[in-house]
C-alpha cells in the first residue's frame, strides 16, 4: 500500500514556514500562481505618501538610514528619481520615490532577504524614521511653522490646504492636497512662514461633513472655499483638528 506520510509532512512543513518568525516567506508551489504572488509583495512591501518633494524625501531618506546604522548611498550619489539601495548583514532594501504633487512624495520600502523572504517589519521602521526626519528642523533652516492636520471622526477626511510656502514671510501662496486622513489620525501636512493658513475639508463618506469658509481658491481643477486661521507671529508647531456631530 502506497504511504501518504511524506506528502503530509510536506504540507505541514510548509504551513509551519509561514507561522514561524517575524519576516514573511513565500514558498514556491504553496501559492496560487502570479495574482497569489502580487498579493503577497503588495501586502509586505509598504507604501507610505510623505509630505516633502522627491528631493527633500530622498535627503531625509538617507538620513534615516543612517541614523538605523544601514548603509547607504553617500548624499548626492543617487540620481534624481533614482530607486535608494541601502543594504544590512541580511536584507537589501529598495527605497523607490515616486513624486505625487510638487510637494508630495510617494514611498515604497522593499526589504528582502534573497527572492522570497519579505521583511515588512523592518521596512515599517524605514518609514517611520523618515517621516520623524521630515517633520524634523534642519540645522539652518529658517523657522517655520509645522502644520499638523487630525481627523477626530469616525470616517476618512480629504483636507486641503492654502499655504505660504516660502522664508522670511516670502515664497509663493499655493494650495495643496488631497490629504487623506483616516479615523484618528494625526500626521504632518506642511510648513509655512505665512501667518495665516487656510483649510478646507470634507468627508470620504456619502453623508459627509464639510469644513469651509468664504476665502475661494482652485485646486486641481474645483474651487472651494477655505476657513482661515491665524498662526500669530513667530513659528509655531499648530494642529488643525476636525470633528463631526
Amino acid at each position: 500500500m502506497r504511504s501518504i506520510k511524506t506528502p503530509i509532512l510536506l504540507a505541514l512543513f510548509s504551513t509551519s514556514l509561514w507561522l514561524c518568525g517575524c519576516a514573511q516567506i513565500l514558498i514556491p508551489g504553496t501559492l496560487a500562481g502570479a495574482g497569489e504572488y502580487m498579493r503577497y509583495t503588495t501586502t509586505n512591501v509598504p507604501k507610505r505618501t510623505l509630505t516633502g518633494s522627491q528631493r527633500q524625501v530622498c535627503a531625509a531618506a538617507l538620513r534615516a538610514l543612517k541614523k538605523m546604522n544601514i548603509k547607504a548611498p553617500a548624499p548626492g550619489s543617487t540620481a534624481a528619481g533614482s530607486p535608494i539601495t541601502a543594504t544590512t548583514a541580511e536584507l537589501i532594501i529598495t527605497i523607490t520615490l515616486e513624486a505625487v504633487t510638487p510637494t508630495t512624495t510617494r514611498v515604497t520600502v522593499d526589504a528582502a532577504k534573497g527572492q522570497i523572504v519579505k521583511d515588512k517589519a523592518t521596512a515599517e521602521k524605514i518609514l517611520d524614521q523618515l517621516q520623524a526626519e521630515l517633520a524634523a528642523p534642519q540645522p539652518g533652516s529658517p523657522d517655520l511653522s509645522r502644520i499638523f492636520i487630525k481627523n477626530n471622526c469616525n470616517n476618512s477626511i480629504d483636507v486641503a490646504i492654502h499655504y505660504l510656502n516660502g522664508s522670511n514671510g516670502a515664497g509663493t501662496w499655493q494650495s495643496d492636497g488631497w490629504f487623506r486622513l483616516a479615523p484618528a489620525e494625526n500626521r504632518s501636512a506642511v510648513k509655512t512662514s505665512g501667518r495665516y493658513i487656510y483649510f478646507y475639508a470634507v468627508s470620504s463618506a456619502d453623508y459627509g461633513s464639510e469644513w469651509g469658509g468664504d476665502y475661494f481658491q482652485s485646486l486641481q481643477g474645483g474651487r472651494y472655499g477655505f476657513f482661515k486661521v491665524d498662526l500669530g507671529t513667530g513659528a509655531v508647531d499648530f494642529t488643525q483638528s476636525f470633528n463631526c456631530d
